[in-house]
């Protein structure tokens, strides 16, 4: 059902990286492998991919100018009543987790990262 190295959850499957790649280069990765940076819908998917992790990893969210709303690499709006984002949304500012927050960090920085394609 899932490559390798992925975990399977909810019909979705998800790689962890141990590396450590900027937002960008991360979200390429996961387009080299037919999927995305996660897209968190809910929160068991939250719960989830938070039992997993233990330090900062990229997700699929970001905001790349002022005023404009997180939104996630499927072009969806993130739902901030749903999820609260940690630090600033000025400038050029993509999406990370740790734990179970939702974390906002340059998108220069380089984090581990979270795929997620469907489940085969």
């Amino acid at each position: 059902m899932c490559p390798g190295e992925w975990l399977m959850h909810g019909g979705k499957c998800y790689y962890f990286s141990s590396e450590l790649k900027n937002w960008t280069k991360s979200h390429e990765y996961c387009s080299s492998s037919d999927s995305h940076l996660a897209v968190i819908k809910d929160k068991a998917e939250l719960d989830f991919l938070s039992s997993k992790i233990y330090k900062y990893h990229w997700i699929g969210f970001f905001n790349t100018a002022p005023g404009r709303c997180w939104t996630w690499v499927n072009g969806s709006a993130l739902n901030e009543t749903l999820f609260t984002v940690r630090g600033s949304a000025e400038g050029d500012r993509c999406g990370s987790i740790k734990i179970t927050n939702l974390e906002s960090s340059a998108c220069i920085n380089e984090l581990r990262w979270i795929c997620e394609k469907h489940a085969e």
